[in-house]
């Protein structure tokens, strides 16, 4: 397994580092400020592992702006605290995403097989809710076998929504999604492509979109 390591600490992404690479794991040891503005270090890596610890009171932010620019990467966040924030919480990074401190070696091991597993799963056979199918490796969407003929922008869109389904993601994380490093237009962009997407579900199933406005915070995939 191939590891990104995001540790601002050196002696503590020594320590891990040590501990991953004599399981056998290659472990690949970077600064999350690196990541962030190089997005292709995530390339080739099949999970993230995060400390918390390590990036002070701005993480919820940067944690949001790296797994937008890689949503298909497992993450695991290690901290010194029992449970999440909420507003890490409320970035789809559910406590099965968490190890708090102290764990043992077995334990890190476990939950990062755990993760890379259910996301090699997840994507082989696809996100399926009511009639809707969303093929992410493929990176297409079907519809009781029948492919919805999706813009590039459409298909991340519900791509991300399936990766975080049943959970709210706000405009500015679509945003972030698909024009990280680039100039982003409007928010009210983003209700323009919901629009033209849930059209598309909408005609290929006959009624249910899938896709619901959560006013006042953005949209959710539910079915």
């Amino acid at each position: 397994m191939r590891v990104l390591l995001l540790e601002d600490r050196s002696a503590k992404a020594n320590s891990l580092a040590l501990m991953l690479e004599t399981a056998g794991h290659d472990v690949a040891p970077a600064g999350l400020a690196d990541v962030e503005a190089h997005p292709d270090r995530t390339a080739g890596a099949d999970l993230v592992v995060v400390d918390l610890a390590a990036q002070g009171t701005s993480a919820a932010n940067r944690l949001q702006r790296l797994t937008a620019a890689a949503p298909r990467l497992p993450f695991l966040v290690l901290s010194d605290r029992q449970t999440l924030p909420a507003d890490v919480r409320a970035l789809g990074i559910g406590e099965d995403r968490h190890l708090p401190r102290p764990f043992d070696k077995r334990g890190l091991l476990a939950r990062m097989q755990g993760l890379v597993k259910r996301a090699r799963d997840r994507s082989d056979a696809g996100v399926r809710v009511g009639k809707l199918t969303i093929k992410l490796d493929a990176k297409l969407a079907e519809v009781d076998g029948q492919i919805l003929p999706l813009t590039g922008k459409e298909f991340a869109l519900l791509a991300l929504l399936a990766q975080h389904r049943e959970t709210i993601l706000t405009k500015e994380m679509f945003l972030n999604h698909l024009y990280a490093g680039q100039v982003e237009p409007e928010l009210k962009i983003i209700d323009v492509f919901i629009c033209k997407l849930r059209k598309k579900i909408k005609k290929a199933t006959g009624g249910p979109t899938y896709i619901e406005t959560v006013w006042g915070r953005g949209y959710v995939l539910r079915g």
